[in-house]
């Protein structure tokens, strides 16, 4: 299968007018919102912020429709469940501290 690469190239011209300051299925909000929350010294998976990131990337995630061809709810505890396991990673990586030893 080949790419059409004239149509490609008119479709990535069309994406970088786009205004990612309302375009209503923008990463944008969620990402500002990221960068705020951290450059305070906290983080988006700690205690207390992970509801509030879980119900922002959720809300974004269901625009886009992540989940087909699931149910938004079977996949939505699925992301629930996976950002609370990677709260202490997370915390790691942000400090600098992982260990990277194979077990």
């Amino acid at each position: 299968m080949f790419v059409n690469l004239d149509g490609f190239k008119s479709r990535f011209q069309t994406f970088k007018k786009m205004d990612s300051n309302t375009y209503p299925y923008s990463f944008r909000e969620f990402w500002g919102w990221k960068l705020r929350t951290e450059t305070k010294g906290e983080h988006i998976l700690d205690s207390e912020h992970i509801k509030e990131t879980y119900h922002k990337l959720s809300q974004t995630l269901k625009i886009w429709q992540w989940h087909r061809p699931y149910s938004f709810f079977e996949l939505a505890k699925r992301l629930r469940d996976t950002l609370g396991k990677m709260c202490d990673v997370y915390s790691q990586i942000r400090s600098g501290t992982v260990n990277l030893s194979v077990v």
